[in-house]
């Protein structure tokens, strides 16, 4: 069985975001740490890397929803293990495409004024993990 670190962002609507992550026992372990005592922090950037919010967790395989202002073209989340008194980067997730919730659909039509589908969930290739 081929066990991959994962983390991924979908966009739920334009104030939320849902994160998904896998870490495997063998990346913890890799940094000398105990995977049943792990320490995750999340950092949630903007698309011109500005930080605007962080999370933690102590579990290996999680979900979480985000809430965050609506001001940002895209987003993205890095994950970090902390080790002793530092962090030490994993991986980052996908770059989503943020909602505008200022954006009308018209009655005839489900597609937003750029051709973009409402219902439309954004995904795309993990940046880590390689």
């Amino acid at each position: 069985m081929n066990l991959r670190n994962k983390l991924v962002l979908m966009a739920v609507n334009p104030n939320s975001s849902f994160i998904y992550w896998e870490i495997t026992d063998k990346t913890v372990e890799e940094f000398g740490v105990d995977p049943k005592n792990i320490e995750l922090l999340f950092k949630l950037f903007d698309e011109k890397h500005h930080e605007i919010l962080e999370f933690d967790s102590n579990f290996a395989l999680g979900d979480y929803y985000i809430n965050h202002e609506n001001n940002h073209k895209a987003i993205y989340v890095k994950l970090f293990l902390k080790v002793g008194g530092r962090l030490q980067y994993i991986l980052s997730s996908n770059i989503i495409k943020t909602l505008d919730k200022t954006i009308k659909s018209s009655k005839h039509s489900n597609l937003i004024d750029d051709g973009i589908s409402e219902n439309l969930i954004y995904t795309s290739t993990l940046l880590g993990g390689r």
